[in-house]
């Protein structure tokens, strides 16, 4: 006799299909995150898609090979490009269609600007939504608003409100978010970014810059933009200089960004640019950072510094600020007060002259590795959308 009972939900062979979505595939950390957790997602359970505003970036390659990726501006070459309004209208609305046509169980979007494009079709659509933050809430609002701060807060708080979870990758950016946006304390979780200690230090093992070894380095990772605080690194060494501490201390940033002009005139300006020199984007740094005296951040706000945590992982001494969020989560020891240069040159002196020992290296490398692996934080992300896919193709199936 053929059974014909429906089998119950749970018995379904079930892997819920999850869209990613971000602008775009640069080397930001928010980017490198995106890719950390498609390398690692479980295929057995997952079915990984993403979305882009404009396939274009540096990571395009590092999307793993079996995910397929889906652009907007690839699907409407020929769409008009307005700077605002009638093109994020014509986006959300493409995302909508796509999460119909793909029949998406989850949505995770990540970034401020792709949260507020995701959120609205994902209510529309009724399909569950994941939205990530990566950096402080009122200097993100301040950056994008164009309607005005209240109005744009009042977007912002309701796109995370509709969402099933808001993730947060710092305890400090957690706090922060709730604070800010006044949501309920269960609605903001945090999960920490994802870090492969085994690739990292297979790619810290490439080849290192080739500069001079009678020389002090001091490295610096990230965009230059003034919020990640490289002025107050140069503004440091002037005062070295003016100490007659300057000696052989050399600062090389990594990165590009809208400030590099500007960070080159102060160079010059206050007498430092033989000792500053800017390396612009480099797709693997970590050569660089293994080789490093010294690591300086000197941000003014961070969402969770992921090149903090990658230069503890390749054993190198550490100078940060103690900014909100992230460098009090991942440092063992002092922190620097922000947006300060005497604290700055003060502390590169002292690491100058009295050099951290291997043993506090390895307790801080040991530190990282055990909070930040990426098997604690993919488990956690993984419960999660497990939990919503289920849930959304549950919905799905009962009979109207």
């Amino acid at each position: 006799m053929t059974n014909t009972k429906t089998p119950d939900f749970q018995e379904l062979p079930f892997r819920p299909r999850v869209l990613f979505a971000i602008h775009a595939m640069d080397g930001g950390g928010a980017e490198r995150q995106v890719i950390e957790i498609l390398r690692h997602l479980d295929r057995k359970k997952f079915e990984p898609l993403i979305y882009l505003q404009t396939a274009a970036g540096v990571l395009m390659d590092e999307i793993p090979g079996d995910v397929p990726v889906y652009s907007f501006w690839e699907r409407h070459p020929d769409y008009k490009r307005f700077p605002y309004g009638p093109v994020s209208w014509a986006q959300g609305r493409d995302l909508e269609r796509l999460l119909e046509e793909l029949n998406i169980d989850v949505v995770y979007h990540r970034c401020y600007l792709m949260n507020l494009l995701a959120s609205p079709a994902c209510q529309k659509t009724r399909v569950p939504q994941i939205a990530s933050t990566v950096a402080d809430p009122e200097a993100e609002l301040k950056m994008h608003s164009k309607v005005g701060t209240w109005l744009s807060w009042l977007n912002a708080r309701n796109c995370y409100e509709a969402a099933d979870c808001v993730l947060a990758n710092s305890e400090g950016l957690r706090q922060r978010n709730l604070e800010y946006f006044r949501l309920p304390e269960k609605h903001v979780q945090t999960i920490y970014n994802l870090f492969d200690f085994e690739r990292i230090d297979r790619l810290a093992a490439e080849s290192p810059p080739s500069w001079p070894r009678d020389q002090y380095h001091v490295v610096t990772v990230g965009r230059l933009d003034h919020r990640k605080g490289q002025h107050v690194l140069i503004q440091a060494l002037a005062l070295l200089k003016k100490q007659e501490q300057l000696f052989s201390i050399h600062a090389h940033l990594l990165g590009k960004g809208v400030d590099e002009e500007k960070l080159r005139q102060m160079a010059v300006e206050l007498g430092v640019e033989q000792h500053v020199h800017f390396h612009g984007f480099q797709a693997n740094p970590l050569p660089w950072v293994k080789a490093a005296d010294l690591y300086n951040l000197s941000s003014l706000n961070e969402g969770m510094p992921n090149a903090l945590v990658e230069a503890a992982a390749c054993g190198t001494p550490i100078v940060a600020s103690d900014c909100p969020s992230g460098p009090s989560e991942i440092v063992i020891g002092d922190l620097l007060p922000v947006g300060d240069p005497q604290a700055l040159a003060t502390a590169i002196l002292n690491h100058y002259q009295n050099p951290v020992s291997q043993a506090n290296l390895e307790l801080q490398r040991n530190y990282v590795q055990e909070r930040f692996s990426w098997q604690t934080g993919m488990g956690q992300l993984e419960a999660i959308m497990l939990k919503l896919g289920h849930r959304h193709r549950k919905m799905k199936r009962r009979p109207v």
